[in-house]
């Protein structure tokens, strides 16, 4: 006798054959179920590089403002600089002009 149950609808012989086909039946859906986590994965990436991406474009926007902001600071304190310069040569000048006009 096989160790088998006794099955009316399976024909003898066939009971190693059913037990083969659960055995492929559990690795197809084991092998979904990977597939499905690694989807899910897939997507999660996606959305966090979606994310990465627009935090990139804030960046990379807030990198051209604060160029311009500097670029005009350093405009500005250039012209105060030649300002100042400009101020202390005068200065000089005249000094220079009044002790030779007295000789």
């Amino acid at each position: 006798m096989s160790s088998e149950p006794y099955d009316p609808y399976i024909p003898s012989g066939q009971g190693s054959q059913n037990d083969r086909t659960k055995r492929i039946q559990e690795q197809i859906d084991d092998t979904v179920g990977v597939m499905r986590e690694n989807l899910n994965k897939v997507a999660d990436r996606g959305a966090r590089l979606d994310h990465l991406q627009n935090k990139t474009d804030d960046l990379a926007q807030s990198a051209q403002s604060f160029r311009r902001g500097a670029n005009q600071v350093r405009k500005k304190m250039w012209w105060k600089v030649s300002a100042t310069l400009g101020a202390a040569l005068t200065i000089n000048l005249r000094r220079h002009l009044t002790v030779l006009c007295r000789i």
